[in-house]
């Protein structure tokens, strides 16, 4: 973001992710591909999922719906944040996580709406599609 106190946040924003979410991450590895309701929901999982809600439901709040192009990410264009966080979209949709019982208003699920349907996300789903089918006896 240009705005510096946006930036200041999205850099917080996409530290957090690089050192943070270790038990996410443990219980909630992601798998694009799979379906796995309900599994991996342990109390210490849904606190960083929780902590992660309530971090991108702020970003979107207080800079993407402020900034003059918002086109739905966190600080309104798509951001290092963004990159950075992709994968939890991903861990929410695989585990069915309920965004509603940890904060969400619906501004969480706009948000990776937008994600899932950014171009390099849908490319990056058929990547993993096709290494997949590479895998499969024919």
């Amino acid at each position: 973001p240009s705005d510096t106190v946006a930036r200041a946040m999205c850099r917080s924003a996409a530290a957090e992710m690089h050192s943070g979410f270790q038990n996410l991450r443990r219980e909630m590895p992601m798998a694009v591909l799979e379906k796995h309701p309900g599994e991996g929901h342990t109390e210490e999982a849904l606190a960083d999922a929780r902590r992660v809600v309530s971090l991108w439901r702020a970003c979107r709040v207080r800079f993407g719906r402020q900034a003059s192009e918002d086109q739905g990410f966190l600080f309104g264009s798509f951001s290092v944040a963004d990159a950075m966080y992709a994968p939890v979209v991903t861990r929410f949709l695989t585990y069915d996580v309920d965004l509603a019982a940890l904060g969400d208003d619906g501004t969480v699920s706009a948000y990776m709406d937008a994600v899932m349907t950014l171009p390099s996300m849908q490319d990056w789903i058929r990547g993993a599609e096709a290494e997949e089918a590479a895998k499969s006896p024919v």
